[in-house]
């Protein structure tokens, strides 16, 4: 029977109303949807989540899966997972955010096991699943099986890759960081990064700079880890001029430049970074106390300290521990009297500045009332015996942390390497080296590879610290050739010296040490065609000897003396008193050692006549003049002391009856009756 127009006319406008209805109908549904997950989200105790809950079962969007997904993330923020786990197991509709949401929480309250049975039963799993449990793993320092997740994925994506990147990273599995980074097809600045951060923290500038060049575009995050990488290698002239050329900066980056500029103790510099910071928080604060501090300003870094707002125990530890590096042990002791809450950087600061001021008792007696102790108090006292020429004792002290409960870290195997250095222990030193790979399973830094080619060198394995030196895992960098070489001319190897001087050239081709150390070694031999070879290169590349200066630390202020220093108000009485001096240990032996003065136009007198113009025998003098009789005298200097030098204040300590204390650029050296703690070797 045909439809008449009429009928046709309403079920028209009843197939419209119809339409309308379900739209509104849906609207409604998202709309309470919404609803309740702000409540959910808004939720302020366990309680109000259960009445919402209610609610949403007796609702008309009970089933929905991105709802009940919110729920699960809620009840997992309260610790529920009992009942996340039931509203999983009890939805009709569930996707790859529900598991992946589950998955989450186990991990975030610490349920590893379950969050991988989670996992394994998930029915399909899909890219973000995978990403979820290797973070669940990184997350609580488990790269082992972050890396079996990571090797059972069935695709590596970009994103997955750099994540796995950074689980390596932050457990130093620097080598494998390569492994990945050289398997990713595609690669974007982020994962780029990384690669730059491993290079960094490894200390493989070179590959930073090569790694950069190579990348389509920088960012932010970019010049910073090349910031970094320069500073840490103390390139400072490098981390200015890419801190120059790139305009795009954030707060990290005047950071990074505040704290290369404080290392350097370029104090000027420093304070036009800090000037410029928005957020300054006190470790920032520290880094300005430190700039000044190794100026040489101790009082405009007092005034700095004075500034800090809110000072914690971290300013305390800082102050007091630049004051031990500047051996300016009473100021270091009226801060530690002062300080409100002795912190443990408090307690090994001043370990470090008793035994850098060559007081081994003052130094046991820190150490055995510190108050709270951790390995770290461990190693300054192991430090600080191998700076007072106990480094057996040091090694002993390995026993004691073992049998007081205290694992030894990276740094302890580090500070006993040093110790065995001192005492040319190789044997000892490369048990300890494989005892902290086989027994601890450490992966040595570089510095631990730097102190075993120091150690074999000093020991006369000079061969075999070279091998090392280009075999380990890192770039050797300057102190680790400069060691070496050191090395070679105190046991005279000519041939290896100048192979490792060359070395040291490529690294830095402007600095002038190599040469003057090459020339000098050739004078002691006898060579003076080839120190004359030297000289010429020298001046015709424009190089020029870097003259020392020494401070001396007299009445609690700091007396700047430099080389043929003439100027100062009481030369006459300096030169008389370094005159006498040199009658008194020339007695007990002391003879210059002229073959250091490369000047071939000089007399043997004048040569002589240079030498006691050496800044270390100034301030020696000056503080002998100054000061009562026996009382300790501490000096730093700019460079590394002179042989002539080191043996004219070894005698001094013997005719005086001072404890004469010098800080180089190399060490601590204590001076007492005649011996010095480096016995003689540099």
């Amino acid at each position: 029977m045909a439809r008449s127009k009429w009928g046709l006319l309403a079920e028209e406008v009843l197939s419209e109303r119809g339409s309308v209805d379900g739209c509104r109908q849906k609207a409604n549904a998202i709309l309470e949807q919404e609803a309740f997950a702000r409540l959910l989200r808004n939720a302020s105790s366990l309680e109000a989540v259960e009445l919402v809950r209610a609610r949403i079962d007796e609702s008309g969007v009970r089933h929905n899966a991105e709802l009940l997904n919110v729920l699960i993330q809620v009840y997992g923020k309260y610790g529920c997972l009992v009942e996340a786990k039931q509203v999983l197991d009890g939805m009709r509709y569930q996707n790859g955010e529900s598991w992946n949401t589950m998955i989450l929480m186990y991990a975030q309250n610490g349920r590893l096991e379950e969050a991988k049975r989670t996992f394994d039963a998930m029915p399909v799993r899909d890219a973000v699943c995978w990403i979820t449990m290797l973070r669940a793993y990184a997350a609580f320092e488990l790269p082992g099986l972050a890396r079996v997740v990571f090797e059972a994925m069935p695709m590596h994506d970009l994103e997955s890759a750099t994540e796995m990147m950074e689980v390596l990273l932050s457990k130093e599995e620097r080598h494998r960081v390569k492994l990945v980074f050289d398997e990713m097809v595609e690669k974007d600045v982020c994962a780029y990064n990384s690669m730059l951060r491993a290079y960094t923290q490894e200390g493989h500038s070179n590959r930073v700079r090569a790694t950069a060049e190579k990348m389509p575009e920088w960012d932010v995050v970019t010049v910073n880890t090349m910031l970094q990488a320069f500073a840490s290698e103390g390139s400072l002239e490098n981390a200015e001029r890419l801190f120059d050329e790139f305009p795009e900066r954030n707060e990290e980056t005047i950071s990074i430049m505040l704290r290369a500029y404080a290392a350097s103790g370029c104090s000027e510099a420093a304070q036009a970074m800090f000037d410029r910071l928005v957020r300054r928080n006190e470790e920032l604060w520290t880094f300005l106390v430190t700039a000044y501090s190794r100026a040489g300003q101790a009082a405009e870094a007092k005034l700095v300290f004075d500034k800090v707002p809110g000072k914690s125990d971290l300013s305390w530890a800082v102050l007091t521990e630049e004051y031990a590096q500047n051996l300016q042990l009473e100021d270091a002791e009226a801060v530690f009297d002062k300080v409100p809450k002795w912190s443990v950087r408090s307690w090994i600061a001043m370990i470090w500045a008793y035994a850098q001021s060559g007081h081994e008792q003052m130094a046991r007696i820190i150490f055995n009332r510190c108050s709270t102790y951790d390995a770290g108090v461990w190693n300054a006292f192991i430090a600080g015996m191998t700076v007072l020429g106990r480094a057996r004792d040091a090694i002993q002290l390995l026993r004691g942390m073992n049998l007081e409960g205290f694992p030894p870290d990276k740094f302890t195997f580090l500070n006993l390497l040093n110790a065995c250095s001192a005492e040319c222990l190789a044997r000892q030193g490369g048990s300890l080296f494989k005892e902290m790979v086989a027994d601890h399973g450490m992966t040595p830094w570089k510095d631990h590879y730097s102190a075993m080619v120091e150690l074999l060198g000093r020991a006369k394995y000079l061969k075999i610290g070279q091998v090392l030196a280009n075999s380990m895992p890192f770039e050797p960098d300057y102190a680790t050739w400069k060691a070496l070489f050191h090395a070679c001319r105190h046991h005279r190897d000519l041939k290896l010296g100048l192979r490792v001087a060359k070395e040291l050239i490529l690294l830095d081709r402007h600095n002038a040490l190599p040469y003057t150390l090459l020339a000098e070694s050739y004078a002691a031999a006898g060579k003076q065609d080839k120190v004359a070879v030297i000289q010429r290169v020298m001046e015709k590349t424009g190089i020029k000897k870097n003259y020392a200066a020494s401070w001396i630390l007299v009445k609690g202020k700091f007396q700047n003396l430099m080389i043929g220093d003439a100027g100062h108000p009481e030369n006459s009485e300096i030169r008389a008193q370094l005159r006498e001096l040199v009658d008194k240990i020339g007695k007990e032996g002391y003879k210059p050692d002229t073959t250091l003065v490369l000047d071939k136009n000089m007399s043997e007198k004048e040569r002589e006549d240079s030498l006691l113009d050496h800044s270390e025998k100034l301030s020696l003098a000056f503080g002998m003049v100054s000061t009562k009789p026996r009382c300790p005298l501490r000096i730093i200097n700019s460079s590394r002391v002179c042989s002539d030098c080191h043996n004219a204040l070894r005698l001094a300590s013997l005719v005086t009856g001072r404890l004469i204390v010098l800080r180089d650029d190399s060490r601590i050296h204590h001076f007492e009756r005649g011996k010095c703690s480096c016995r003689d070797f540099w």
